[in-house]
Order: C-alpha cells, then structure tokens, then sequence
C-alpha cells in the first residue's frame, strides 16, 4: 500500500511538471490511472487481492521502467539524436500499452471481485535477435532493417531499469567506441590490438579494459541482451566514424574496413543486420534490394544536412566489399562483400530517379573508393554504365548546375581519360600487415 502510494505521488509529480512535459511529450495519464484504479482495488478488495503477487507489482514494474528510460543518460542509446527519440518513443508507446492492458484486468477485479494476475514477460531474458523466415532475402528491405531495429530497442529499453545492465551497457559501449575510434592509417599494430579488443568482446571472454586494465565481469559474458547491445555498439560506432570522420579521410576508411571485414567474416550472421543500419544510414545504398527507398532518401535530405554524412558511410559501404581481412586472421572475406555487389548497388541508384545532390554524392562516395576496381574488372561494361551517369546528369538542367554532380562529372571524366587505372586503388593491401 505505502508503495503503491509513493510510485503514485512520484508519477504525478513527473508528470505534471510543464518542463518534463514539454522536452518529453510523453503521456503519463495513463500510469496514474492504472495506479489509481490499482490502488482503489487493494482498498476495497483486500481479500481477493495477493500485494505478493498482483497487479500492483506489474504496475510499479511499469512507471520504474519508463522513469528510467526517460531519465538515462543519452550515450547510452545511440549517437543520433534522432534515433533516440524515434525508439524512446516506440518505446514508451509499448509501455502505455502495457499499462492499459492493466487498467482493463483492474476493472476486470471490480466488476467481478476475482484475481487476475498477468506476469510481466522479463525483456531481459528474450534474445534481441529477430528471428528471420527462410524465405527472408539475402539483403535486408528497408521495412525488414527497421523491424530489425524496432526489435533490438523493445529489447533494450525496458531493461535499463536494471542498474547492472546499464552499468554493463555503458562498459561495453566505452571499450567499442574507444575501440573503433582509435583505428588510423599508419599503426598496423595498433590497428590490430583495436581488432583484438572488438573480438575479445564479442567471443564473450572475459577481456581487458584497453585503457585501465581492468576486467569486465563474467556475468556480462552470459548474458544475450549485452552480446546484442555490444553489437549494436559496433554497427552505430561504425556509421559514426564513417559521418564524421571517413567522409573526409579515405585511408582509415581502407584499413577500418578491412578490420570489419575480418570481423564479418569470424561472425558471418550478423552481416545482415549490419546492412540494415547502413541502409537506414544511407538509403541509396539499398535502392538494388528495396527501391521504396527513394522516399526515405527524399525525407531525410528535406530535413537535415546530411550530404557529407551519405559521403561517408558510402565510402565505408564500398571499402567493405572491396576489403580483405587481415591475414593473420587466417580467413577469407564473407561470401557476399565482393566486388559483383557494387555493380548492383550502383545500377540499383542509376536506375532510379535522380535527386538533386543527394544521389550524385552517394554516387561519388562509392566510385572514389571502388571506381578503379569497377572500371578494371568490368570494362567496357563499366565505362558504359559510366557515361550512362554522365548522360543523365548532363541532360538535367537542375542536376548539372550543383556542385556534387560537378564533382561527380569530374571523377568520371577522370576515369573516361584513362586508358590504364591502378588496380590497387580502393583496398590496402596484404603488404600492409607485415609488421604485425
């Protein structure tokens, strides 16, 4: 009862505060009212109701849960702001619904004077990964990346009312981030402890802190919500680095993509997921698998300054396919990262409408990583494919008149005037690795 009244009394006071309101938006009338009528059935019913095992502990299950979501800090979601509004509010959305479902068992008890209890289902429990029919495509639809995604999160977010996992989350979140953000160009050694360190985490050892030495429990290893979150880590940290950093620097693309190649190719299943985040990243890039795309790409570049983000992750998408994991490894890359699909990724775009800027810099991200690669291994049929960009953007008033398809027309030309192009250009190569 005096529980019931402090979750009560501490919903109402969230609530109605204008602030909290006006940041979050978030409908908490509902939480009051399932308590209210909670509370009022303890009441009148004591002997019908067990406090043990009621309601009223899915309840305060309930308001804890969305409390601690709407009070964690951001890092801990993802590194768009975006994002993590769109999955808060999904997820609160399922913890409304959650909510009213105990509102109607509530009346259920006043109106007939019997116990109905429902157990909450533990998120924590339930593995993150959606399960994928046999009919699923190789490559991920938009709608299918965005279940994907939908699924990971009503996962996660119900579950960081538990101070260990956070604590866990937010460890392994650091070690990734640190991880992926300190690749360069130019310390094949450190490169590959970074490498080791992403894989350590991921084998589910107990593993080193890469700055303090110090050891993560072995609680963590065991638990499937974290091996998901830490894989979610990695797809986010990855488009991060390829937004801000690989869209102005072409050799960490290089040698970042080849650790990752090596990473998919230990952990083949989760290249899907990984295409679905880049999809979501950069809709052009899925146009070949799902041509509805064209919308998605039209709303994000209405709404936000994203070219050099698109630039980016265009740059990583391409390096990946061309890559080869490092040889120490001793494996070779993921059947489907070669070059074969770059031709589909580009005939997927060029076969679409074109818009203005966003297609010619998706365009120019690819082919100033891949264009030599494409143009040597398809010849004549590369260069057609080629001036076939070159006509569409030269017949455009509206699209020759912008800088990407200027830059985008230049490149080509470069490629056009060219009668032998350096096969080496778009990966690093083997030799690169002799030091480790």
């Amino acid at each position: 009862m005096a529980v019931c009244l402090i979750f009560l009394t501490f919903t109402y006071d969230v609530s109605r505060n204008p602030l909290w309101n006006q940041v979050h938006n978030y409908p908490f009338a509902i939480f009051r009212r399932s308590s209210i009528s909670c509370l009022w059935i303890i009441i009148n019913f004591p002997n019908f109701v067990d406090p043990s095992d009621s309601l009223i502990n899915e309840i305060e299950e309930i308001e804890t849960r969305a409390l601690t979501l709407m009070t964690s800090p951001s890092p801990i979601f993802d590194d768009c702001d975006g994002a993590m509004d769109y999955q808060m509010e999904l997820i609160m959305k399922k913890l409304e619904l959650q909510a009213k479902e105990c509102l109607l068992a509530c009346k259920t008890v006043t109106s007939t004077g019997l116990p109905k209890t429902k157990q909450l289902q533990s998120t924590i429990s339930v593995t993150s990964d959606a399960s994928l029919s046999e009919n699923d495509s190789v490559f991920p639809t938009f709608g299918k990346a965005r279940a994907l995604l939908e699924n990971y999160t009503n996962i996660l977010y119900p579950s960081l009312w538990d101070s260990k996992f956070k604590m866990d989350a937010l460890k392994i979140k650091q070690d990734i981030t640190c991880a992926c953000s300190q690749i360069s160009s130019h310390d094949p050694p450190h490169c590959i402890g970074r490498l080791e360190c992403l894989l350590n985490i991921f084998r589910r050892t107990t593993i080193t802190d890469c700055s303090e030495q110090t050891k993560l429990g072995k609680s963590r290893n065991t638990n499937q919500l974290v091996d998901s979150f830490a894989w979610q880590c990695l797809y986010s940290s990855s488009i991060s680095q390829a937004e801000k950093q690989f869209a102005y620097n072409i050799d960490i693309t290089l040698v970042y993509a080849s650790l990752l190649s090596g990473i998919f190719a230990l952990f083949p299943d989760k290249l899907f997921e990984f295409f679905g985040r880049i999809f979501l990243a950069c809709p052009a890039l899925g146009l070949f698998s799902d041509p509805s795309g064209l919308n998605l790409i039209e709303e994000m570049f209405s709404t936000t300054d994203i070219l050099s983000n698109w630039r980016g992750v265009a740059r990583l998408f391409t390096a990946l396919l061309l890559a080869h994991p490092p040889p120490h490894l001793g494996v070779s890359r993921h059947k489907l990262l070669n070059p074969s699909l770059l031709w589909r990724v580009i005939a997927g775009i060029v076969n679409q409408e074109f818009i203005p800027c966003a297609t010619a810099e998706v365009l120019h991200g690819i082919l100033e990583i891949g264009g030599s690669v494409f143009a040597n291994l398809y010849g004549k049929q590369a260069k057609r494919l080629l001036n076939t960009i070159s006509m569409i953007v030269n017949k455009s008033p509206v699209l020759r008149q912008s800088l990407p398809e200027m830059q985008l027309i230049s490149l080509l030309e470069k490629y056009g005037s060219i009668d032998t192009i350096p096969d080496r250009i778009g990966f690093i190569d083997k030799s690169f690795w002799d030091s480790v």
